[in-house]
């Protein structure tokens, strides 16, 4: 997708908008037919963008590095976004997933040619798990003890709630493999053995 004078104008009329003193900014030549294009943000912006609304921009996502620049990228067309796993214990993995980290069920079906299955929102339908169970078997156990699931909860009270309703299911904390997740963090095993790390920061 090329970019004419006038959406360029427009686009940058409304970032400028949402920040308030967008000092300098310059085009990278090539950037267009790359579908990319890059705004250089003054250090003093820096301290804002964590607390700065960017706004909505149809078609494009945007980024920001360490230096201050803003990219905005046209971005992979996948609409949704679905990461499925098979289980023989599918009731008490959906319980696991439902009951104690309080995911909704947005979608399930039965006997599709030998399989049930479950999906359950990342809370939307945008991200979602899907479990499924076939009338034969289906196995899952977790291949390492770092197979992980991160779910990034800044609210502490928000983990422990969660935490709590686990524990009261029989489902507990353990050390992670990883020392990384340690301090800031719970690591909780489904019933397969699939390991949910509730992480207490707003994410990367």
């Amino acid at each position: 997708m090329l970019f004419n004078e006038s959406a360029r104008r427009t686009y940058f009329r409304r970032i400028t908008s949402a920040f308030s003193a967008l000092l300098v900014f310059s085009i990278q030549p090539v950037g267009f037919s790359q579908k990319r294009c890059q705004l250089h943000l003054s250090p003093a912006l820096m301290t804002e963008i964590n607390s700065k609304e960017i706004g909505a921009f149809p078609a494009f996502a945007f980024s920001v590095n360490l230096s201050g620049t803003l990219t905005m990228t046209h971005p992979f067309p996948a609409v949704q976004i679905r990461i499925a796993r098979p289980t023989d214990k599918l009731e008490a993995v959906v319980r696991f997933y439902r009951d104690g980290l309080g995911l909704p069920v947005i979608a399930s079906f039965q006997g599709h040619a030998g399989y049930d299955g479950v999906m359950l929102g990342l809370p939307g339908r945008e991200f979602h798990l899907e479990f499924t169970q076939h009338e034969h078997g289906s196995p899952c156990p977790a291949p390492t003890a770092d197979n992980l699931l991160v779910l990034y909860i800044p609210d502490r009270a928000e983990i422990d709630t969660i935490a709590a309703r686990l524990a009261a299911m029989g489902y507990h904390p353990v050390p992670p493999e990883n020392p990384y997740w340690e301090g800031h963090s719970l690591t909780i095993p489904d019933p397969d053995g699939w390991r949910v790390v509730l992480m207490n920061t707003t994410g990367i």
